[in-house]
């Protein structure tokens, strides 16, 4: 098989609207009280025209811009190709990953029942921006018969002390709040991870002793 790499397009900020983050009396407390969004087109699929079914999911996460680690799974008609990267610092080792895997003909219908089930759709058009460089963010993009999105959601993730269980609960309401795509989202998220098998692997293989 032909080696195809892939990589995710950055888009250059030109248009840019904000969502004000509004929490719920008795929630937990936010990071940020309102978030930008990138409403710049993107073409996140440049050189794969011809497939008929294409997806990107990219989750980062890291306390600045340097030092933050990523994965990706990226799916084009029958191949997916799985990456993850972490940088070399006090706290991780440095990983650069790539495999490909050819689904079979279950394993992709059922990716895109998943994508009814879960009601995913574009919710507003763009991208979160970060409100600040500690943060960790998740961008998908989808491009098929009938259902096209760009867009994804953003939290914050450094600077706090409280219990592990409030951080998950104020992850899990910032990325609700900010995010530009409907639907159950995250359950469509942990399904693209869990194909990633490796994943848990290589999370803990980037932590140093």
């Amino acid at each position: 098989m032909k080696k195809i790499f892939y990589s995710l397009k950055v888009s250059i900020l030109f248009l840019s609207m904000t969502i004000p983050i509004v929490a719920q009396k008795n929630s937990v407390e936010l990071s940020f009280e309102s978030v930008e969004i990138d409403t710049t087109s993107i073409n996140a699929f440049e050189g794969v025209k011809n497939a008929k079914f294409k997806l990107d999911y990219y989750h980062t996460d890291g306390y600045s811009t340097g030092n933050r680690y990523w994965y990706e799974v990226v799916i084009i008609d029958s191949l997916m190709i799985l990456n993850f990267k972490s940088p070399d610092n006090d706290d991780w080792n440095y990983i650069n990953y790539q495999k490909q895997v050819v689904l079979g003909d279950d394993a992709l219908e059922a990716i895109k029942s998943k994508i009814s089930e879960t009601k995913l759709k574009q919710k507003t058009k763009g991208i979160p921006i970060p409100p600040g460089t500690g943060y960790g963010a998740d961008r998908l993009y989808i491009e098929g018969d009938e259902i096209e999105i760009a867009g994804g959601t953003v939290y914050m993730c450094v600077g706090e002390e409280m219990p592990l269980e409030n951080i998950d609960k104020r992850i899990s309401l910032e990325k609700k709040l900010s995010s530009t795509i409907s639907g159950d989202f995250q359950t469509f998220f942990n399904l693209l991870e869990k194909l990633f098998t490796d994943l848990p692997m290589l999370m803990k293989s980037k932590d140093k002793e």
